[in-house]
């Protein structure tokens, strides 16, 4: 993975994102905070210690005008953590199935729902903004995925 955490302060608040998986998928209902995430994480590009943070939203799509365009500009980059706001708009059939198999590259994908990523459950989350700190919530905690199997017994 390129991150597996990112940790700052953001306008007086302490913003802890931990990544669990290649593919991250920031979910939930319109102004819940999906698009905080990509605020956030926008202009950290420019730092040296996260040069390797690249950036697409309906801003990008503007510019790039057609989702295979979209296509394209995934298909240059190499050891980034990709973040892709309003992802139901930007991302195609073709850009999802790319993203479900590129082994080059780490996903944050904010949307409401957006299928055909292959993404596992462990990697779905969303956005707790609460008093003094800004992080992602697992929809899944890692205990789901320790337990023991279901033992059932014949009658």
């Amino acid at each position: 993975m390129i991150y597996d955490v990112i940790k700052l302060q953001y306008f007086g608040k302490e913003v802890y994102l931990h990544f669990r998986d290649r593919i991250t998928m920031v979910r939930g209902d319109s102004g819940t905070g999906k698009s905080l995430i990509f605020q956030i994480l926008r202009p950290l590009k420019v730092s040296e210690q996260y040069r390797n943070i690249e950036c697409l939203n309906y801003e990008s799509m503007s510019l790039l005008e057609t989702q295979d365009e979209v296509l394209k500009q995934l298909e240059k980059y190499k050891n980034k953590l990709v973040v892709i706001d309003n992802a139901e708009l930007l991302l195609n059939k073709s850009s999802r199935t790319f993203i479900a198999n590129d082994e080059d590259n780490q996903y944050v994908i904010i949307g409401r729902n957006i299928e055909g990523l292959g993404v596992m459950k462990k990697g779905f989350c969303r956005v707790v903004d609460e008093g003094k700190t800004i992080e992602l919530q697992y929809e899944y905690d890692d205990a789901y995925f320790k337990r023991e199997p279901l033992k059932i017994e014949a009658f």
